[in-house]
């Protein structure tokens, strides 16, 4: 079973502008929005889809279609050092790594090599 941490994942999303921008074909963030300043600030937004929406329509002027297309192609471009500032994704990254360790698919000098 996959479980998938909806809210998290928009949150995280939001937590690296630079790679919300890129994934919507800019070289940098999209300056209209006034973004989280840490990845931990972007877990207390209210409604971190909202603000992906707002990012979408202000580079494509049109109405979103395939949000979830956004959402995959963000988070190829994101920076796992600026994930890991957001406490939820480092309890998830934490939890993931011992799953995979218990699965015997990581070793333990693979997961400290990370």
């Amino acid at each position: 079973m996959l479980i998938l941490p909806r809210k998290e994942m928009e949150a995280w999303a939001i937590a690296d502008p630079e790679a919300v921008g890129a994934a919507l074909g800019l070289s940098g963030r999209v300056k209209s929005i006034d973004w989280p300043q840490s990845a931990a600030e972007a877990e207390r937004v209210h409604d971190p889809k909202a603000l992906l929406v707002e990012a979408v329509r202000s580079v494509r002027a049109a109405r979103v279609s395939r949000f979830n297309s956004v959402l995959s192609a963000v988070a190829q471009r994101q920076s796992l050092s600026i994930l890991r500032g957001a406490p939820s994704f480092a309890q998830f990254e934490q939890r993931l790594l011992c799953a995979l360790e218990e699965l015997k698919c990581v070793t333990q000098s693979e997961i400290r090599g990370r």
